[in-house]
């Protein structure tokens, strides 16, 4: 069994065992990996500003109206990071959380979900950030099951990508890295290096260069046999090539965060940690 095979039946079954009702890519077609309404995907009602941040920077998450949107795909990424980061969003004590991330826990002023990072002028979100109250953050790149995949167009970056970013000698390792994955990326068979290579980009530009004030995390679903292994591998390979260029760089997985949660669980939250657990682990 290959790890997508494993990630979408694991899903199948808290379905099942839960009665959510499941539909198919096109509703009556296709495998029933989807939930007939969003909301059933989550482990509780979305804040209103997460919801709004999600509608107005990545609409397409919810469908066009007739097909279900990846939103309620039982094997989201954007649902996982909203099942376990939301839930936190608006609480006082964040600490817990943190924690179980290995990420500064003091001083969380705000969290959020897609924020843009402008690259050379144009879009460019991150799934989840973290701001403290000093302006500092980490920000975090979310994986599921995309890793294993069947990858489709060159995962690369753009000649005038590079061209246009103007902070590449504070950077001269990931620019090493950057001009291998142009146009496409032959080097990585599942870790996407081109998307936190544009990440970094962002991040740099919006802190003046200055690399004190951010991590990057990249926070992936732990993979089994070949391709985990390689996955772990891939993502070793970059985070030395970040270290190069004086980059924070975490790689956490999702497991090892709810693992975390369920260490010393506040009986507040034992319910939340249950259903994390259940579901994902």
């Amino acid at each position: 069994m290959n790890n997508l095979r494993y990630i979408k039946s694991k899903q199948k079954v808290w379905a099942a065992i839960n009665s959510v009702p499941l539909i198919g890519s096109r509703v009556a077609l296709g495998e029933k990996f989807y939930t007939k309404q969003w909301e059933n995907n989550l482990y509780q009602p979305l804040n209103e500003d997460t919801l709004e941040e999600i509608r107005n920077r990545c609409p397409e998450e919810f469908g066009d109206g007739v097909h279900p949107g990846m939103i309620q795909a039982l094997y989201s990424s954007t649902t996982l990071a909203l099942n376990v980061i939301d839930y936190w969003r608006h609480r006082e004590d964040r600490s817990e959380l943190a924690v179980a991330l290995r990420i500064p826990s003091r001083s969380i002023r705000e969290i959020s979900f897609e924020k843009d990072y402008p690259v050379s002028g144009n879009p460019w979100h991150i799934d989840i950030v973290f701001e403290y109250d000093n302006g500092d953050c980490c920000a975090i790149e979310n994986k599921f099951a995309e890793p294993f995949m069947i990858r489709k167009g060159e995962y690369g970056l753009r000649e005038k990508q590079i061209a246009d970013y103007s902070g590449w000698s504070h950077l001269p390792a990931i620019h090493e890295l950057a001009q291998t994955l142009c146009p496409a990326d032959t080097t990585n068979k599942v870790f996407h290096a081109a998307q936190l290579i544009r990440h970094l980009m962002g991040l740099m530009t919006a802190y003046g260069n200055d690399k004190s004030r951010f991590r990057l995390i990249y926070l992936y679903y732990d993979g089994f046999g070949e391709e985990g292994c390689l996955h772990e591998q891939e993502i070793e390979a970059f985070a030395e090539i970040a270290r190069k260029d004086g980059i924070v760089f975490q790689a956490r997985t999702w497991q090892e965060t709810m693992l975390n949660l369920n260490d010393y669980p506040n009986p507040q939250h034992v319910d939340y940690a249950n259903y994390l657990f259940s579901r994902y682990v």
